[in-house]
């Protein structure tokens, strides 16, 4: 990263992607369902999928460039009804597409392991988190356009940044000295700069 983009950031704009993350978003992206797990940009994550269209979701991107767009089903408080990603039944729960968050994050599927039932063993990689734009296609999986959510940093030298910073990485002395967790991750915590 130059110095200019870390002055781009300290003045409250928009922190670039690292060259090795950098992707060009496909016009159309398969969405994948992620009930129980939520993945964030930057996280890994090991999750299994059993049911016939994910794997066959997973397969065709496995395929192709490996990108998919992991959605949380929505809590019906948390729907929105204008939102592309919602079922063409609505509410009823027998529809085969489920509601979904409006944010969801571009993964890329890092490995596939299929298991001896038929089911699907993943480890993905959260790029970038997204917003769906239109659903293309409902059959036999999810497709659609999604829109990527630039992420904005705060001001680092500001004091309420700095405060919570520092009240979080006391919680977590805390919490580690309380549940016998390894010291690495005070250590880790302290050493991050923004």
């Amino acid at each position: 990263m130059s110095s200019q983009d870390y002055d781009n950031v300290s003045n409250g704009g928009m922190l670039p992607m690292p060259q090795s993350l950098q992707f060009e978003l496909p016009s159309e992206v398969p969405i994948l369902p992620l009930e129980g797990v939520v993945v964030f940009p930057m996280m890994f994550a090991r999750i299994g999928l059993a049911e016939e269209s994910s794997r066959q979701l997973i397969e065709d991107a496995m395929e192709g460039n490996r990108l998919v767009a992991a959605f949380h089903p929505a809590v019906d408080e948390e729907s929105d009804e204008d939102s592309p990603v919602q079922s063409e039944n609505g509410r009823d729960p027998e529809s085969k597409n489920p509601r979904l968050n409006r944010v969801g994050t571009l993964c890329t599927v890092l490995h596939m392991l299929k298991m001896p039932d038929g089911s699907l063993k993943l480890l993905l990689h959260g790029m970038s988190r997204v917003t769906p734009t239109s659903i293309t296609d409902t059959e036999p999986y999810m497709r659609g356009q999604v829109e990527i959510i630039e992420e904005v940093l705060p001001d680092s030298k500001d004091l309420e940044v700095e405060a919570m910073m520092k009240l979080t990485v006391e919680n977590l002395q805390r919490a580690v000295t309380l549940s016998g967790l390894s010291e690495e991750l005070i250590v880790a915590a302290m050493n991050v700069d923004s």
